[in-house]
């Protein structure tokens, strides 16, 4: 090898410089036409090539998958006379030679995926050419001496840069199979490249003004046969028979040769055989080794589990008993608050006053009772987050586990890759599972609860605790299963029985470790169905709160027409059982000399929907209607009829006389009265007793809760307000005005 050779050597691979090696003593040693040196990564042939190509009569030149960018310095191309198939694709080759057309029987040429921008003159000198390939390269045209190629059958200039075909290549009438870029093609069109060569041969003949004649039936000439080294016959018989004898000789040495190296690979295989059974054997024992240490560091993490769900258990044990006492604390309040109520009721006013703050103090505890209740969601919502927090970081700490076991441990993986390919699908199963539970919970409450049941079922320690049981009785029933297999065909008896005896007690508990199981998803489904109820009792109370929130907030003009509603208008929707319909009279002004002349229809048109409560206000218009008449034919028979003023008067006394018609729920109003040190605001309507003298009026407003529950002197030296212990940030004295006539109490009642 020359000293350039041994330069390029230097850059190449190991593996490359081996297989270079092998390739070269193979070229020499084996009788085959092939000198093949492809993928052995050199960008020069090496000197003596085309040499050793001629002196063996090579026929196939195999230099693809290479980085050659030059064929010179090679040799001389006349060594390579012999050569039939030339394969150059997959390298970096910018340039033929010219000499390339010293080979005259070359019959394929594989010049694909090169730099290739022009092609040498000589290379259409190839008379016996029969394939050419210059796909994947530079070329911008084909010259007119393709026409020389007279024995031309495929030609593929396909991923180039070439627009148009040679008319001379009509000359070609060999040519069977053409491969071109047809999107590119303008001469000929693509339309006609598109049809076939046969489409392309017909017109480029035509062009030219030859007849086409189909390469069936051109007849190729027949290449003389190189002879073979191995089957040389050039000598003649009638050598001397030492000749003869010397080339036995030396066949029986090469045959003697390669038995000798045939049983020493048959001995060197069977050593690599022993090694192996010996490698088996101790991968077995290995694998034994570390499926006890998996069972062993299992169960310390079930017992690890164990323990961290004990003390889950032990802190709601504890919520639960922090809710029951808040619970029992608002009793015991509510049981003071009524016993205050009685106490209080003294005398008539009392009564009513005392009644107002037990229903204010029963509005305080439904509120208190629904932030209670949202408090204990909110606690449950962050118990299940951390509980799935804790079960993540458990899995991470399993998957670093078994990322960090060493190389033993992967053989072993792979010995059981369809076990543990199931076992990791079942926890990422598991892991994605859990994460759409966890999305969906922030999204339906049906899916919060359906998630809360599974993670409860999935979390609850005897549940969970039975599960392991049964997983690890199925794995010891399996591996019973295959040893009882095994001994079965060595047919010892005594271990099947044995072994069935086992499998039997196994199985039995297995069986009633699964009925445990049932039964404990029973009693989670039932604890699961009561909490439903208990979520169902409570959300209907906060929607009656919500309701009558809402009737709260009733705009106060609505309120003071409301008020000016006639009594009889009042008395005939109550009978009628239409107390919701008071809003539509009061916006329409509706008086009881309306009310007697309206029919069904004007009922329909103010907003009274239901037929059944129409049919029922007109029934009792027309009662009152008949009582009028009853007692206007008595009063006439028992005494004269009163004046018009007289009537108007007393009816106007009965208006100012009666109670105006308000809501109990409505809130008190204020108005501003003289500022000063503390804001002072005039009070109407506040009536409630101080909670912590229980002798004054309540006539301190606190904010930012907006309590009003102390008085004066009771409310100097609070700094947090004693219902729901909020901190006052400002301090509002109302002030009681004077006690006013009827009249006023019809224009200021709120």
């Amino acid at each position: 090898m020359s000293m350039s050779t041994m330069h390029n050597a230097k850059k190449q691979s190991a593996e490359a410089k081996k297989r270079l090696q092998h390739q070269l003593y193979l070229a020499r040693e084996c009788p085959e036409p092939v000198f093949d040196l492809s993928s052995c990564e050199i960008s020069e042939v090496p000197s003596g090539v085309f040499a050793l190509c001629k002196v063996l009569q090579k026929e196939v030149l195999l230099l693809h998958t290479n980085l050659l960018t030059s064929l010179t310095g090679a040799g001389n191309f006349v060594d390579l006379a012999a050569i039939r198939i030339l394969d150059l694709h997959a390298n970096r080759l910018s340039s033929i030679p010219d000499d390339i057309k010293q080979m005259r029987n070359l019959q394929v040429l594989n010049l694909n995926n090169n730099n290739l921008t022009t092609l040498p003159p000589g290379l259409f000198c190839l008379v016996s050419l029969q394939t050419l390939t210059l796909q994947h390269n530079r070329l911008h045209d084909i010259p007119g001496l393709v026409a020389q190629l007279t024995c031309l059958r495929t030609l593929d200039i396909s991923s180039n840069k070439i627009v148009s075909l040679p008319k001379q290549l009509a000359n070609v009438r060999t040519l069977e199979s053409l491969s071109v870029d047809v999107d590119k093609m303008k001469y000929p069109a693509h339309e006609i490249c598109l049809i076939g060569v046969e489409a392309v041969m017909t017109f480029l003949c035509s062009e030219v003004g030859v007849e086409y004649t189909p390469p069936s039936n051109v007849l190729l000439p027949v290449l003389p046969v190189v002879p073979r080294p191995v089957y040389e016959r050039s000598r003649s018989y009638s050598a001397h028979e030492s000749d003869i004898a010397e080339t036995i000789r030396q066949y029986e040495d090469l045959k003697e040769r390669r038995r000798k190296e045939r049983m020493l690979l048959e001995g060197q295989l069977e050593e690599d055989q022993r090694q192996q059974a010996l490698l088996a054997a101790q991968a077995s024992v290995n694998k034994y080794h570390l499926l006890q240490a998996v069972t062993q560091e299992h169960a310390r993490l079930n017992q690890e589990l164990i323990v961290a769900q004990q003390q889950k258990d032990a802190e709601r044990g504890k919520l639960r008993e922090a809710l029951f006492e808040a619970e029992r604390n608002a009793s015991e309040l509510i049981v003071k608050l009524l016993a205050m109520n009685e106490k209080a009721r003294k005398t008539e006013e009392l009564l009513e006053l005392m009644e107002r703050e037990r229903m204010e103090a029963d509005q305080y505890y439904i509120v208190r009772q629904e932030e209670l209740d949202n408090i204990r969601k909110a606690d449950i919502m962050k118990s299940m987050e951390k509980i799935l927090e804790e079960d993540d970081r458990l899995n991470s700490i399993v998957r670093k586990y078994f990322d960090g076991q060493d190389e033993t441990v992967n053989r072993t993986k792979r010995d059981f890759a369809d076990n543990d390919g199931r076992f990791e699908q079942l926890l990422n199963t598991k892991q994605m599972t859990q994460q759409k539970l966890i999305l969906q919970l922030f999204e339906k409450e049906s899916l919060q609860k359906e998630a809360f049941e599974a993670l409860l079922c999935q979390k609850d320690a005897r549940h969970k605790r039975i599960s392991s049981q049964i997983l690890l009785i199925e794995q010891e029933l399996a591996e019973l299963t295959l040893i009882e297999m095994e001994q079965r065909q060595i047919r010892v008896e005594t271990h099947l029985n044995i072994l069935a005896e086992k499998r039997r007690i196994l199985t039995d508990l297995l069986i009633q470790l699964m009925d445990e199981r049932s039964k404990r998803e029973k009693e989670l489904h039932q604890r699961m169905a009561e909490m439903e109820e208990q979520r169902l009792s409570s959300m209907v109370g906060y929607w009656l709160v919500q309701y009558q929130r809402l009737l709260d907030s009733k705009p106060q003009v609505l309120v003071d027409q409301e008020r000016h509603v006639e009594l009889r208008v009042m008395q005939v929707l109550e009978a009628a059982g239409a107390s919701e319909y008071v809003p539509q009279f009061a916006l329409n002004r509706i008086s009881i000399e309306t009310l007697m002349q309206m029919t069904d229809s004007d009922l329909q048109r103010i907003g009274v929907g239901d037929s059944d409560l129409r049919c029922s206000i007109l029934e009792e218009v027309e009662r009152c209607r008949e009582e009028d008449k009853r007692a206007s034919i008595k009063s006439k028979l028992l005494e004269p009829s009163p004046s018009p003023e007289t009537k108007s008067g007393s009816a106007r006394r009965r208006l100012v006389s009666a109670p105006p018609f308000t809501n109990d729920l409505e809130p008190e109003g204020l108005s501003v009265a003289s500022g000063g040190a503390t804001d002072t605001v005039t009070a109407r309507g506040v009536n409630t007793q101080c909670v912590i003298c229980l002798d004054a009026l309540s006539t301190m407003l606190f904010l930012t809760c907006g309590h009003v529950c102390t008085c004066v002197s009771c409310s100097s030296s609070l700094k947090e307000c004693p219902l729901d212990r909020t901190p006052i940030t400002q301090k509002i004295h109302l002030v009681l005005p004077s006690t006013p006539d009827h009249d006023t109490l019809e224009d200021d009642a709120f």
